[in-house]
C-alpha cells in the first residue's frame, strides 16, 4: 500500500513541458486529503498556465459504490478556481457513472465514464484504455489523448505530460 494512502494525503504534481523551448506550458501542484473509508477526497493547490498565469484550485470528489466489487460507481465531483486576486474564475461540477473493466484483454484495462457537467449542462463520455483516452460531449467536442508519460519519485506522484511527437523527440 502506498504511503500516501496510509497517512491519508498525497502531494500531486503535474506539468506540461514545451520540448522546443524548455518552458513549462502549465504546472499544477496539489495537496489532496483522502478519506478512503468515505470514498472521498478534498484538494487544494496552485496552477500555472502560460495564458492565465497563476490560479488557485479547490476540488472535491465523492464516490458511491453501485456494485459490491467496486467496478461501477456513481461519482460527484467539483472544482473551483480563483485568480491571483482571489476572484472567482471558473467552476466545474459533474455527476458520472464510472465502470472499470480490469483485464478487458490481457494486460489491458478499460474505464468508461458517462457523466453530466452541471455548469455547462452537457452530457459527456470518456473511454480510457492503458495508453489512450477518448473524450466526447454532446456539444460535438471530442479529443483523443495518446501516450502520456508518467514519472514517479518515491511516494510523491509526479507526471510530465508530452504529446506523441514530443515523446519520440525525447527518446531520440
Amino acid at each position: 500500500m502506498p504511503l500516501s494512502h496510509q497517512i491519508g494525503f498525497e502531494i500531486w504534481v503535474q506539468g506540461e513541458l514545451d520540448t522546443k523551448t524548455g518552458v513549462p506550458g502549465n504546472f499544477c501542484a496539489m495537496m489532496r486529503h483522502l478519506y478512503s473509508d468515505l470514498s472521498t477526497s478534498l484538494g487544494v493547490g496552485m496552477r500555472y498556465d502560460k495564458r492565465d498565469k497563476v490560479q488557485y484550485t479547490l476540488r472535491g470528489k465523492k464516490s458511491f459504490r453501485v456494485t459490491n466489487d467496486d467496478s461501477v460507481n456513481f461519482v460527484v465531483k467539483g472544482r473551483y478556481d480563483v485568480d491571483q486576486e482571489f476572484k472567482g474564475r471558473k467552476s466545474e461540477g459533474a455527476v458520472e457513472f464510472t465502470c472499470k473493466i480490469l483485464d478487458f484483454q490481457r494486460d489491458q484495462d478499460v474505464r468508461l465514464k458517462v457523466g453530466y457537467e452541471v455548469f455547462e449542462k452537457v452530457p459527456y463520455l470518456q473511454i480510457r484504455e492503458n495508453n489512450w483516452t477518448l473524450n466526447s460531449d454532446m456539444n460535438g467536442r471530442w479529443n483523443l489523448e495518446k501516450g502520456r508519460c508518467h514519472f514517479s519519485y518515491m511516494c510523491v506522484p509526479k507526471s510530465l505530460v508530452m504529446n506523441h511527437r514530443d515523446q519520440k523527440a525525447a527518446i531520440q
